[in-house]
């Protein structure tokens, strides 16, 4: 077992760095009632996250309520790094998803793949050195 002996605040340039280094993240929607936490495939143009999709129960509430978290993590060799973003979400039509689409593998895309498009608010990252627990 592990605790956490420091942690370092990221700023917001290395946040951006280290989401445009991934494509796996996690989508934290709520309803008011209930609190949906979603692994999501992701991409980064121009500052803004999109995120691949079918529509359904599940993300009906990106509909009701734009806003929405956004977090990735990485393990490093001594801890690990958190990223999260808070933000607003919206549907968007087939014609204007951005090119970044290109990126995924057309084979997972079809005519029931829908994109999210989340527009930052806040942006917050962190490193957590971990050290070994004291027994």
């Amino acid at each position: 077992m592990s605790h956490t002996e420091r942690d370092t605040e990221l700023n917001e340039q290395t946040c951006w760095e280290r989401l445009h280094a991934n494509t796996l993240g996690r989508l934290v929607i709520a309803d008011g009632n209930t609190v949906e936490v979603l692994p999501v495939l992701y991409g980064i143009s121009e500052e803004e996250i999109y995120v691949r999709t079918t529509r359904g129960e599940r993300f009906s509430s990106v509909v009701v309520s734009r806003h929405v978290a956004f977090e990735i993590d990485e393990l490093l060799f001594d801890g690990i790094r958190s990223v999260i973003v808070q933000g607003i979400a919206h549907w968007l039509p087939p014609e204007m998803t951005p090119r970044l689409v290109e990126k995924f593998d057309n084979r997972t895309t079809d005519s029931h793949t829908q994109w999210v498009q989340i527009i930052p608010r806040s942006i917050k990252g962190r490193e957590y050195s971990l050290i070994p627990a004291q027994h």
